[in-house]
């Protein structure tokens, strides 16, 4: 498998940065950058080779496309596809690695367990997100920020970059993380109660106290509960619009919202379209 090895003991410079929406989609430009290409897909999906291997990518993904190398797509992404990348400039001691997951398993676990400051992350070229919905946040935040005229904002997204690499990387390697067994109940728990659950009723099944839930899961997920748990429906709604005849209206009360509007507003704030829109793709 192909890693990104990024130093994070400085802080790292961006040269640039942007939301792109594609109303036609795009097919992704052949190149080779100076600069490291980290995007993520907000909306659509993408296709892209880099070493002739196929990577692709679909909305809460992101692709780490490294400095130096080819980089390429063939097939056009859908309409109304959503991007945001930011280009990082390279620095001494970044390098691509081929290494196998086992490799990449025992160095995420060397520094998650070591007492030592961090001072590299490796990053795979898909990082899966889609639990993990601050991350875009952030980097679209970075990318807008960026942009800014101010040299105070400037080196304040740099900073800020630093960071997300950091982050980036925990959650890349997050199923090396060890996670709390109450957490693990409770993520079993929204699983099973998707129409409708409050953090005051997990603590009670799980005999924890609100606040310690509270703590314990935004720690190991880096979310909130809330934030986690609207995560799990909407996915449930992408699945059930896909492969099933379900209505609009029946997937509302399944999931538990109060009606479709809230329903296609929560949808389409994530996922940039309409439960109608979203179906339409895949009929």
């Amino acid at each position: 498998m192909f890693y990104d090895l990024f130093t994070v003991d400085k802080i790292r410079r961006i040269t640039a940065s942007n939301i792109m929406h594609y109303p036609n989609g795009f097919i992704h430009p052949n190149r080779v950058l100076s600069c490291h290409d980290i995007v993520v897909i907000i909306n659509g999906f993408l296709k892209v080779y880099q070493k002739d291997i196929l990577f692709e990518a679909k909305a809460g993904d992101f692709i780490v496309l490294p400095a130096g190398y080819n980089h390429y797509g063939k097939d056009s992404s859908p309409e109304n596809t959503l991007t945001c990348y930011v280009h990082i400039a390279k620095e001494d001691g970044d390098n691509p690695y081929t290494i196998s997951p086992d490799t990449a398993a025992s160095y995420a676990i060397s520094q998650f367990s070591g007492k030592e400051r961090c001072s590299k992350v490796i990053l795979p070229t898909i990082v899966h997100a889609q639990n993990h919905p601050e991350l875009i946040e952030q980097i679209k935040k970075i990318s807008l920020e960026s942009n800014s005229y101010s040299p105070y904002l400037k080196t304040k997204t740099d900073t800020m970059m630093t960071k997300f690499l950091i982050d980036l990387f925990i959650v890349a390697m997050e199923k090396y993380i060890p996670k709390s067994n109450i957490v693990n109940q409770c993520l079993s728990v929204m699983q099973d109660n998707v129409y409708s659950l409050s953090l005051e009723d997990v603590a009670r099944q799980l005999n924890i106290s609100k606040s310690t839930l509270m703590r314990q899961f935004r720690h190991a997920t880096g979310t909130s509960f809330h934030k986690y748990f609207m995560h799990i429906r909407l996915n449930m709604a992408c699945d059930l619009l896909q492969t099933t005849p379900e209505s609009i209206n029946s997937i509302t009360h399944i999931l538990g919202f109060c009606d479709e509007s809230h329903f296609g507003n929560c949808f389409k704030q994530k996922f940039g379209c309409t439960p109608n829109e979203y179906r339409s793709k895949y009929i």
